[in-house]
């Protein structure tokens, strides 16, 4: 009885301190990404990997905006672990409670400036899910809500802990988030308008391939703009401050919309183009010769067919006709008194005939495309016109 009575109390001390970490047999485990590998704030993440990989790290509150209005008393859905009682709006919250946080005095007090260690996450609030049910949960999403995740934080500097959800984490980036974007960014070359040079990266070289890309060496450097800074800066209409890039000859961008393409991957997808270009042109010039050398091949071929068919008829009219008008017939020509079948052998089907019947004969007129005429007289050839 007294070994349960003390696991008891550790479980609920544990509880209360927020240090269990949460763990699931279903199903296939979550892969946790390293948060060092983001190029994005927290608020921006989009799978339970890339939130878990904040366990263990550091988490910085940013400053909070003088300027903002709040309007009420502004909770922030931070949630802190009162030590001693505290009187609320509608409530009186124990020791061992989280209380709201509220943005006129508790934020700038308790947590802005200041670094957090990440010590748990849990999903979908009071009924809470697997990682990988609030991943299948936001499978089909367009835009990825963070609603219903849980971060767990300890103060380093006096072990005070702290809960945050969704509407809080715009308030707070990875520690290495800021240092990256300005590795990323800093002193960098950007192009304000790639289109004038008819770049878009999200086409492959094979979907672009008839375009003109102009050589990097022929861009304009009123085109090219630089990066002087990367500094947070506030707007009125928000409580936190917006990661922006200024630039040494072009109005800021918020980092968050920012599109313009850097200078050096311009050059890096103008050399890949050109290189794949110069592959096609090889392989197009194959392809060229191969068609050719088939098209050489059938050519051969049919003409083997249409030489087998000469010799066959040539040998058929010669039983027929006799070699002199054998041959007459295979070079094309017609004689006067041949017949309508002779004729035919040697010029093939008219394209029309125009027949004439009298009391004493039958005429026919035969016209070809090439403008010739035969006119035969009851069955005989009687005039040629060309």
């Amino acid at each position: 009885m007294k070994k349960l009575l003390i696991f008891a109390t550790v479980m609920v001390t544990s509880i209360i301190c927020g240090q269990i970490p949460v763990s699931y047999s279903e199903g296939k485990k979550t892969a946790v990404i390293p948060v060092e590998n983001f190029d994005v704030n927290i608020s921006k993440y989009k799978t339970a990997g890339e939130i878990l990989g904040l366990v263990g790290n550091r988490i910085y509150a940013l400053p909070l905006n003088k300027d903002y209005n709040e309007t009420g008393y502004g909770y922030m859905e931070i949630y802190y672990l009162t030590k001693e009682k505290y009187k609320g709006l509608n409530k009186i919250y124990k020791p061992g409670e989280y209380r709201p946080v509220n943005i006129k005095g508790d934020y700038s007090n308790l947590l802005a400036g200041k670094y957090f260690k990440v010590d748990n996450i849990k999903f979908g609030g009071d009924k809470e899910i697997s990682p990988e049910k609030w991943d299948e949960k936001n499978k089909y999403q367009s835009v990825v809500s963070l609603y219903g995740v849980e971060i767990y934080i300890t103060d380093e500097n006096n072990n005070e802990k702290f809960k945050l959800e969704s509407r809080a984490l715009n308030h707070f980036v990875a520690e290495k988030y800021f240092e990256n974007m300005k590795s990323k960014y800093l002193g960098k070359t950007f192009i304000k308008d790639f289109y004038k040079y008819n770049y878009n990266p999200k086409k492959s070289y094979k979907d672009v391939y008839e375009s003109k890309y102009s050589d990097p060496k022929e861009i304009d450097k009123e085109d090219l703009i630089k990066v002087v800074a990367v500094e947070y800066t506030f707007s009125p209409r928000l409580s936190y401050p917006d990661l922006e890039l200024k630039f040494d000859n072009y109005p800021a961008q918020n980092l968050d919309r920012f599109s313009l393409t850097p200078f050096d991957e311009y050059q890096n997808y103008y050399l890949g183009y050109q290189a794949y270009k110069q592959k096609r042109i090889e392989e197009e010039k194959l392809e060229k010769i191969a068609k050719e050398e088939q098209y050489e091949k059938e050519r051969i071929e049919q003409e083997k067919i249409w030489e087998k068919q000469r010799s066959e008829k040539h040998a058929r009219l010669i039983k027929k006709y006799g070699k002199s008008i054998a041959k007459e017939i295979m070079d094309g020509y017609v004689r006067i008194g041949w017949t309508k079948e002779m004729c035919m052998e040697s010029w093939g089907e008219p394209k029309r005939i125009n027949k004439t019947t009298s009391k004493y004969s039958i005429s026919e007129q035969w016209v070809y495309d090439s403008g010739s005429y035969l006119y035969f007289e009851n069955g005989k050839l009687v005039t040629i016109q060309n």
